[in-house]
């Protein structure tokens, strides 16, 4: 069974596939507010990066946050940011915070930066960003 966010993030993936730049901030910004908003501001002004762990081929997402925090995203699954803790899973309020659109739009418009590095750095990178504490 797939889970909610997922299949929000699928419908909104077929719908910006089809639309400009221009149009897909304006339904952002109809569907989500400030979140849509936001996650514009992020995904075209490099706010977004992808990065591919090899030889394991995992690839995780980082949106900017506030200040120098970067926030960890599995695109249509998961972000570690409080918005999308409390409005998404608790609450069931909305379908995605502001860094999985930012996420969505980036790599739709491919406007996100590409990094590689070695499998040994993803669990440095994930205990940084407080993912599993």
């Amino acid at each position: 069974m797939s889970s909610p966010v997922k299949s929000n993030e699928t419908a909104l993936r077929e719908i910006l596939s089809k639309l400009s730049r221009e149009d897909s901030v304006k339904i952002l910004r109809r569907i989500f507010g400030d979140r849509g908003v936001r996650a514009a501001q992020k995904a075209f002004s490099k706010g977004v990066k992808k990065l591919r762990f090899k030889p394991s081929n995992l690839e995780i997402w980082l949106v900017r946050g506030r200040g120098r925090k970067e926030h960890v995203v599995l695109p249509g699954v998961f972000c570690d940011c409080k918005d999308f803790y409390l409005n998404v899973v608790v609450r069931r309020k909305i379908a995605a915070c502001h860094h999985l659109l930012a996420q969505i739009l980036a790599e739709r418009f491919s406007t996100y930066e590409e990094e590689e590095e070695r499998d040994f750095k993803l669990l440095k990178i994930l205990s940084e960003e407080e993912v599993l504490r």
